[in-house]
């Protein structure tokens, strides 16, 4: 009987800690659209000021660097820049969703997470707990 409550609780602990994961994956993700964004919006930036349109420029893709004038790179880094920011808007709303599922399923299954300092701290007393039972 309490293996199967120690089964269950394995199971409940290893579904936390996947949707922690995956909670952390898509905010890894958001860092990662986030800082092509910015690469984006610097490059349209430099190439809007005072850039001639036929002035050759040089994008990398996919490994290859290819030879464009600045009038045909700029309207393809602004469609890149929109497509970044609807992938950025549609993983902010996947991480807000799976933070409530994470919150749902810590709620409903009664988990508490613990600081590093109440981790060491129970672990400090496991140890305690096993050298006394060892002295005896």
């Amino acid at each position: 009987m309490a293996a199967a409550a120690d089964d269950d609780q394995r199971k409940i602990v290893a579904e936390f800690q996947r949707l922690r994961e995956e909670q952390k994956e898509t905010a890894e993700e958001i860092t990662r659209i986030e800082e092509e964004k910015r690469e984006h919006s610097r490059v349209i930036e430099l190439l809007s000021e005072d850039c001639d349109p036929e002035q050759k420029c040089f994008q990398v893709i996919s490994d290859t660097m290819v030879e464009l004038t600045v009038g045909t790179a700029l309207p393809q880094l602004k469609e890149k820049l929109e497509k970044l920011n609807l992938i950025g808007e549609q993983l902010n709303k996947r991480l807000v969703d799976k933070g409530t599922e994470l919150n749902t399923y810590r709620e409903k299954h009664n988990i508490r997470v613990l600081s590093q300092k109440e981790a060491e701290g129970m672990k400090q007393k496991m140890l305690e707990a096993q050298l006394s039972q060892v002295k005896k």
